[in-house]
């Protein structure tokens, strides 16, 4: 299996190079970085840029969820409704050896600007797999870890719908298996 589609999702398990079915970017301000389709051990890696991006190509969702599968997150993040890298919703992950230790923070990009929604503590030891999802429909957002949702938020404003993908700063980050649904 690699990417699976459907009318409203895709999943990909990263058992092939898929890399042409995603954009290389960056966040409002950053750089881009270095994605590896690590086959062999079935993942992406993602390091080097800052607030780097790389986001599926194709999809344009106002509801719905990106959600990943990770064993190591350094600062890496879940990114939902992209119509460009000024404006997107993004939660950022710190495990046990990231700097900001075992935390989501939930940020909207709104115009260029970040807007912190809110951070939620986490029990994230390296090495070991976890899900994480965010979730956004309408001006509703809810974070999940491991099935348990965590943390919920409201914004006010309107915003695009667009497609979702996963970030990375200078650090590694493993993303063993990404979805991304409409709802």
């Amino acid at each position: 299996m690699t990417i699976t589609t459907t009318a409203y999702s895709i999943t990909d398990d990263f058992t092939t190079n898929t890399s042409a079915s995603y954009t290389s970017t960056a966040n409002d301000g950053g750089s881009p970085g270095t994605w590896t389709f690590d086959t062999a051990n079935l993942r992406l890696l993602g390091s080097a840029g800052n607030d780097a991006s790389l986001i599926y190509t194709g999809l344009s969702y106002l509801n719905g969820y990106t959600e990943i599968q990770t064993d190591q997150m350094r600062g890496g993040s879940l990114i939902f409704r992209f119509p460009n890298n000024n404006n997107l919703f993004a939660c950022y992950v710190g495990d046990s050896g990231h700097s900001t230790t075992n935390q989501i923070q939930v940020y909207w990009i709104n115009g260029g600007g970040y807007n912190l929604l809110g951070t939620a503590a986490i029990a994230f030891t390296t090495g070991t797999l976890h899900t994480i999802r965010l979730t956004v429909c309408h001006r509703s957002i809810a974070l999940s870890f491991d099935g348990t949702i965590i943390a919920a938020f409201a914004v006010s404003g309107d915003t695009s719908a667009g497609s979702g993908g996963v970030g990375s700063g200078s650090a590694s980050n493993h993303f063993q298996k990404l979805t991304i649904r409409n709802l």
